[in-house]
């Protein structure tokens, strides 16, 4: 990580070429947010609605 103050960067190379992106509105989504002390997760059913929220 890198960044200055509160605020960072998260970078991250890799040798494989670009991934296509699969999605399905069927499955939901997860969001992931990174803190100084930790990782928060947020997962979502497929209607939106806060399923669970857990710190990493």
């Amino acid at each position: 990580m890198s960044g200055t103050g509160r605020g960072g960067n998260v970078c991250q190379a890799s040798g494989r070429g670009p991934v296509s992106l699969v999605t399905r509105r069927l499955a939901g989504g997860a969001g992931i947010d990174t803190n100084e002390d930790h990782l928060a997760l947020a997962e979502k059913d497929r209607f939106g609605n806060l399923v669970r929220i857990r710190g990493i």
